[in-house]
């Protein structure tokens, strides 16, 4: 008999890291501002500039959840960190770095793979779109580098990361096994 029949789930809290690191980026994110550190020489919607502080609150307050609801997170927080970019804000890069490492780490197996390979894809892609526009090679090399440090760099460390935790529980099952043995 299930003795968990009948009680309440256990409550997740926040954990207090998630916390200190959606703070750390919200003050990141104004230092860089304050500073006048953009992501680019100009927005490419000047709409979006008068927002950036709802925008990064958003993004930065939505990292609390990245390991309870891992999917709403990076959904929210991808879309922050696109529309910061677009505002011509540095807060949208490291958005952009936590959705990735968070999908990697804390997703489910089939969407760190995706996202993965989306991350190989994306920034090959968009090299390739630099290039191709003004044909300038020194662009495109340094759009491949950019979008790598932003997004490949946090896919491959949270996968290695996922596979240190996956090897890490196979050898206690591991060591479980022979003891009972």
């Amino acid at each position: 008999m299930n003795s968990s029949w009948g009680q309440a789930p256990p409550v997740r809290r926040i954990r207090r890291e998630d916390a200190l690191l959606a703070l750390g980026y919200a003050a990141l994110a104004w230092l860089m501002q304050s500073l006048d550190l953009t992501a680019a020489g100009s927005a490419a919607f000047p709409a979006l500039v008068p927002w950036w502080p709802l925008l990064t609150l958003v993004g930065c307050g939505v990292v609390v959840l990245r390991r309870r609801l891992t999917a709403v997170m990076v959904s929210v927080c991808f879309t922050a960190a696109v529309l910061l970019v677009l505002a011509n804000s540095t807060a949208g890069l490291f958005l952009a770095f936590e959705a990735v490492f968070s999908l990697v780490l804390f997703g489910s197996a089939r969407a760190a793979r995706a996202a993965e390979v989306s991350v190989l894809v994306l920034c090959g892609a968009s090299g390739l779109a630099v290039w191709s526009l003004p044909g300038d090679l020194r662009d495109a090399v340094t759009v491949v580098l950019l979008t790598g440090m932003v997004l490949l760099l946090p896919a491959e460390w949270a996968s290695n990361l996922r596979k240190a935790g996956q090897l890490a529980e196979s050898e206690t099952a591991r060591a479980a096994a022979i003891r009972a043995a």
